[in-house]
């Protein structure tokens, strides 16, 4: 009896399909049976951890009861998941204690010898980067030099988030010698979002107001100029001796955004009004600005540029304007009820405006 080539090609063809079949049950049942082993031991890694902090809460509470030194292991011995669960708890007691009690903690830390081990969880080898920021973290709660130059290492690290929790801690420390070196490295790490650097200028605090108003004037991209104008605006200092007027026109709109902020909060030595020059910009975000900071100052010189603001394109600059308008007290309600009274946008946004402000939904 013949078998046709047909056959033959039919017979190949099926065993083909059955063995590739085969093969992809059999390679989806070993990849299953490893996520199942990898969730396992992650698992029983993380009950191992979370034991591991119990006990050191437990004896970091007697011994500040106590104020008896702690007994651990020599740093050279001991394994990651030991000092990633004793960095755990020592970070989380500093957050917890007041002064006095952080300052014991750090008398405690001292006496039994515990530094070693926070400085070597920040190392590259030390485990995740999760780690090695909380360990850097419960060193910026510290005073010694050794903590301080482990801190400073982060800068250099490759990993950016690394470098930001570096920068961050030198701030609780209040290390302003560094803050140059820290606004540069930042500013490369992040160069598009000048909000990280200005979070980080922010928490060095008053002290360093002086030193980041020079910097303004020697910063070398709009970036910077924008993180410290808007970090000098959250410290809110009485008197500025910048030129505010170059950078008024700064090609950036964050920049002639938050010199409009600092104008308003601010003495300077110009006599320009920065607020209507800011509600006649052509940026949306320095208009949404300038508008928000007219509803605050209740200027009724600002009342024809915030008017045309009201026919903006854009809703939330028409909305500020309107609500800036409403805040000027009862000839500037009359007025918005009357734009509400026309079927245009701004007719529409008067009459929203005036329904929230009206009924209470929005705090002024």
């Amino acid at each position: 009896m013949s078998v046709s080539p047909s056959n033959i090609d039919t017979f190949s063809l099926l065993w083909w399909v059955i063995g590739l079949t085969l093969t992809f049950i059999l390679v989806s049942v070993c990849v299953y049976i490893i996520l199942v082993l990898r969730r396992m031991i992650r698992n029983h890694h993380g009950r191992y951890l979370n034991r591991l902090r119990q006990n050191f809460d437990e004896v970091m509470n007697q011994a500040l009861l106590q104020k008896k030194p702690i007994q651990v292991l020599n740093p050279e011995k001991a394994r990651p998941a030991h000092i990633s669960a004793l960095v755990g708890v020592l970070l989380h007691y500093f957050r917890i204690l007041d002064v006095a009690g952080a300052a014991g903690l750090r008398e405690l830390i001292d006496r039994s010898d515990l530094e070693p081990y926070i400085c070597k969880s920040t190392q590259k080898n030390a485990g995740t980067v999760g780690r090695r920021m909380e360990a850097m973290q419960a060193l910026s709660y510290l005073t010694s030099d050794r903590s301080k130059d482990f801190i400073l290492a982060g800068l250099e690290d490759r990993n950016k988030y690394i470098q930001l929790t570096s920068a961050r801690c030198l701030a609780r420390r209040g290390e302003i010698y560094h803050l140059p070196e820290i606004m540069k490295i930042i500013n490369l790490a992040f160069p598009d979002d000048e909000k990280v650097l200005t979070d980080i200028l922010y928490r060095f605090g008053k002290p360093a107001l002086n030193l980041i108003e020079r910097q303004v004037q020697i910063a070398p991209n709009a970036a910077l100029r924008a993180a410290c104008l808007k970090a000098m605006v959250m410290l809110m200092p009485a008197r500025t001796d910048l030129v505010l007027s170059h950078y008024k026109n700064d090609e950036d709109d964050r920049v002639r955004a938050a010199t409009v902020e600092l104008a308003q909060i601010c003495k300077h030595r110009e006599d320009i009004d920065f607020l209507n020059s800011g509600l006649r910009d052509s940026s949306t975000k320095v208009k949404i600005c300038s508008a928000k900071l007219a509803l605050q100052a209740k200027r009724v010189d600002t009342l024809e540029n915030l008017f045309s603001l009201s026919s903006d394109p854009l809703m939330w600059v028409r909305y500020w304007s309107i609500r800036a308008i409403w805040n000027m007290g009862v000839n500037g309600q009359k007025l918005v009820r009357s734009m509400a009274s026309i079927d245009n946008p701004a007719g529409h946004m008067a009459k929203e405006v005036s329904a929230e402000c009206s009924k209470g939904y929005v705090s002024l």
